[in-house]
């Protein structure tokens, strides 16, 4: 907060081929060897949900209907359980896992 009012900062993107800081987290996870697993739920997060290794869009949403459209696999869903169960998996196997 400013004298002006509020004054906000995002974070600097580490890949200039970066769309925006969702695409950017999952390419550096990605980078450093980790599984990727992302939820999104707007078109904004297209690019993010296109590099992910595992893919959720939320049912019904703008991100759902754009990657059936471009024929992005990606699992539709209303359950944050799901995704859970997902990153459980993962741990499982003794992997690297980042959720964006």
């Amino acid at each position: 907060m400013t004298q002006n009012g509020i004054r906000f900062a995002f974070p600097r993107l580490y890949s200039r081929d970066s769309v925006n800081l969702k695409d950017d987290l999952v390419r550096r996870y990605k980078k450093r060897g980790s599984e990727v697993v992302f939820v999104g739920d707007g078109t904004s997060d297209f690019p993010a949900i296109e590099s992910a290794d595992v893919r959720f869009a939320i049912r019904g949403s703008s991100l759902a209907e754009l990657c059936d459209r471009r024929g992005v696999q990606c699992s539709h869903t209303t359950s944050f359980g799901v995704v859970a169960d997902a990153v459980s998996h993962f741990r499982e196997r003794g992997g690297h896992r980042a959720t964006v």
